[in-house]
């Protein structure tokens, strides 16, 4: 059978299971597959918003990630059971059809969006040479397992759809593949305190200020009586 045009039909399970009994003629025709992967078990909405926490399809505001050795199970035991992973986003186009099951470090590195310059998002106490616009975006694995809360997106995606990616910071022997999420918008919003302009209101304040010096100007006399519409911006001035 020829795997290699299907691709996009199954699951990363379903890969393991036809690189594990396939003749060594077909494998040849598909990517190898690293023995170690990181993979979401949650859906991020289709939907968040930058700067909030980020939630999932299942109405939680955890990211769980799960890492698979080769044989599809859970790695429980072993350094790499509780490796340090990071939370980023990646450019919607990488593996844009999902049909993608192996890639390279720095393929995956290469699309990761980036903070802005000056502005470092980690709000982590974890340094690394990744720098990632999610915060709280650092994590330890738990038994191969972690369900991760509080991270929150700090930039909005301009309209184009992204990905979580989830990455093994910690160096390791074996190649440990990095865990994408489904595609989702970022949407923006108003940063807090921040007051839009009202231009009605700006016009009707020049309109009284411009009243109140003609007037000043005028040295209107005292026993003048002026219409009510003037009188609550009238000050006389000093002397009349």
């Amino acid at each position: 059978m020829n795997y290699a045009n299907n691709w996009s039909c199954i699951s990363m399970a379903q890969v393991v299971m036809i690189l594990r009994s396939a003749p060594r003629s077909e494998i040849n025709q598909v990517q190898q597959l690293p023995k170690y992967r990181l993979e979401f078990t949650c859906e991020v909405n289709d939907e968040i918003e930058k700067g909030k926490v980020i939630e999932t399809k299942n109405q939680e505001k955890t990211i769980s990630v799960v890492l698979y050795d080769d044989h599809n199970e859970i790695v429980a035991n072993g350094p790499y059971a509780s490796a340090k992973v990071m939370l980023v986003v990646i450019n919607g186009e990488f593996n844009k059809h999902g049909n993608q099951y192996n890639w390279s470090r720095k393929d995956f590195e290469r699309n990761i969006k980036r903070p802005k310059e000056g502005n470092l998002s980690m709000g982590d106490e974890h340094q690394s040479e990744v720098e990632s616009i999610v915060s709280n975006c650092i994590f330890k694995l738990d038994g191969g397992v972690k369900s991760h809360s509080d991270a929150t997106i700090l930039y909005n995606s301009c309209n184009k759809k992204v990905r979580l990616g989830a990455m093994v910071l910690s160096p390791t022997e074996e190649r440990v593949l990095e865990g994408l999420s489904n595609l989702f918008f970022v949407r923006g919003h108003d940063r807090p305190g921040r007051q839009r302009s009202n231009p009605r209101a700006a016009t009707l304040q020049l309109t009284e200020n411009t009243v109140t010096d003609a007037i000043t100007q005028a040295s209107i006399p005292r026993h003048h009586v002026l219409p009510p519409v003037l009188q609550a911006t009238y000050t006389p001035p000093a002397g009349i």
